[in-house]
């Protein structure tokens, strides 16, 4: 077996933009981000728009989204049939979109949050092989998120 250091940002932008030239910068830094290193990770989310998913996402753990207006939106944008590849995607990246949360925030270490990341993780693994309800998925992972946002954490 052969192990590769992660890549930094500069080269996965470089190997993003040679695979995929057509890439918009908002979708090319959102596939760096999602990638962590690795351009075969990111490669695989070239074609579900993850740029928007991660901003409605970020923005829901910025705000916390109280109104739900958010995470209504995310859940009509990934519930469709025809959205399963983005659904799927969305699976991956929310607990990940935790973590980095939880690492960048001054509250690194804070139970309450470790506790969300897991949660997620536990239903983003889930949700496809017990075939549970897409709109309830993604608007539980949305409300895990919102409860990371700043305001909450201090509390």
């Amino acid at each position: 077996m052969l192990r590769f250091d992660p890549l930094c940002d500069d080269d996965m932008r470089n190997v993003l933009k040679k695979a995929a030239p057509k890439l918009d910068e908002a979708d090319l830094e959102a596939l760096v981000l999602a990638g962590e290193g690795s351009p075969g990770r990111a490669l695989q989310y070239v074609e579900v728009g993850l740029a928007e998913l991660e901003r409605i996402a970020r923005e829901i753990i910025k705000s916390g989204d109280r109104d739900n207006r958010l995470k209504s939106e995310l859940a009509r944008k990934l519930a469709l049939k025809a959205a399963t590849p983005r659904y799927r995607a969305f699976l991956e990246r929310a607990p990940s979109l935790i973590a980095e949360q939880i690492k960048d925030s001054e509250t690194m270490c804070s139970l309450h949050a470790i506790e969300k990341w897991r949660k997620a993780s536990d239903l983003a693994s889930a949700a496809l092989p017990k075939a549970l309800d897409n709109q309830a998925v993604i608007f539980q992972l949305g409300s895990l998120m919102g409860e990371l946002s700043p305001a909450k954490l201090r509390k």
